[in-house]
């Protein structure tokens, strides 16, 4: 099995928002990534948890899921659903926690592996592990915003889109765009009155087109999450043969 880092867009994308005003002579309360990144970062660790939904596209597959997050300042544990979809079709269980990732297998490979979940050690480096990081990662592995505040030279382009309605929540929407010269990045950002994040759309462009795009919903910020490891005796190591 191959897991593939997918960063992507959903076929069947929720409802849009109805944007409220939007006048381009509006400005925002943030002109930089690193405002908007600290302030976005410091609503959800001050939350220290939510529930959210993620579905992702690039060349290396399609995901979708549901999952759970603790936050904190140490990082990120999750614990999520995952349906991959191409290249091959699978439903995967996703546990994060401070020491070790754990995966559960489908079937067929949790007969192979005599386990039914996993566990990669936070410190492994090997390809698969690799592999697993970058789903991890795509299902929301950082606080939101946390790739803002990689923009320490303010090479971003902030834009303020307005104030919207969301879920029926009041929010503002920002959109972020960054280009390296090779991959053109933009994201937007939905906000409530406490700066949490509802929703975060990205994409990923180069050359040739659309790399990857995805979307991430975020919910319950601030109700009890509780990130657990599975029992001992459903977990296994992953093999070294494993792939």
């Amino acid at each position: 099995m191959t897991l593939g880092g997918c960063s992507a867009a959903p076929d069947a994308a929720p409802a849009e928002s109805a944007a409220q005003t939007s006048p381009e002579s509006v400005q925002g309360r943030f002109s930089t990534a690193q405002q908007l990144g600290e302030a976005v970062g410091a609503a959800a660790l001050d939350a220290g948890s939510a529930r959210g939904t993620v579905e992702a596209r690039s060349a290396d597959g399609v995901i979708s899921g549901v999952v759970e997050y603790e936050l904190s300042a140490d990082g990120v544990l999750l614990a999520g659903e995952v349906t991959v979809s191409e290249p091959v079709s699978a439903d995967l269980g996703v546990v994060r926690t401070a020491d070790a990732t754990y995966l559960r297998l489908p079937p067929l490979a949790a007969v192979v592996t005599g386990s039914e979940w996993v566990r990669v050690p936070a410190d492994d480096d090997s390809d698969v592990a690799v592999q697993i990081a970058a789903l991890t990662s795509e299902l929301g592995g950082d606080v939101p915003g946390a790739s803002l505040l990689l923009d320490d030279r303010g090479r971003a382009t902030v834009s303020y889109l307005g104030d919207e309605r969301l879920d029926g929540a009041d929010v503002e929407r920002y959109q972020v765009e960054w280009d390296d010269g090779t991959v053109t990045t933009t994201e937007e950002y939905w906000l409530d009155a406490d700066d949490l994040v509802l929703r975060v759309d990205s994409a990923q462009q180069g050359p040739a087109g659309v790399i990857a795009e995805s979307r991430r919903t975020y919910t319950d910020w601030g109700e009890q999450v509780v990130v657990q490891a599975p029992p001992a005796e459903a977990v296994g190591e992953l093999p070294d043969s494993f792939s």
